[in-house]
């Protein structure tokens, strides 16, 4: 079972990243597709499920960042938001 991951979502440290956190390093394998990344899965019965827990962990690895930066840019008292009304005011 193959993978196409565009480059403009994800880059390839978070690629393999994401596979070492879902227990696939050395198990799935990377190749350069033109500018995105092929991820291939081994032919095992269960391909398909890893394949979508691998999908849902580069989701959730987003998911994340973003809710960092929602929290550090506009949460209460965020660092990033006072250090701008610093400069405003």
């Amino acid at each position: 079972m193959n993978l196409m991951i565009s480059s403009l979502e994800y880059d390839f440290h978070s690629l393999v990243k994401v596979a070492e956190a879902a227990g696939l390093a050395g198990v799935v394998s990377f190749h350069q597709a033109g500018d995105d990344y092929l991820v291939t899965f081994p032919d095992v019965a269960d391909a398909s499920k890893m394949a979508a827990d691998f999908r849902a962990r580069l989701r959730g690895l987003e998911n994340n960042i973003w809710n960092f930066w929602d929290h550090f840019c506009r949460g209460p008292g965020g660092p990033l938001l006072l250090f701008v009304r610093r400069i405003v005011s």
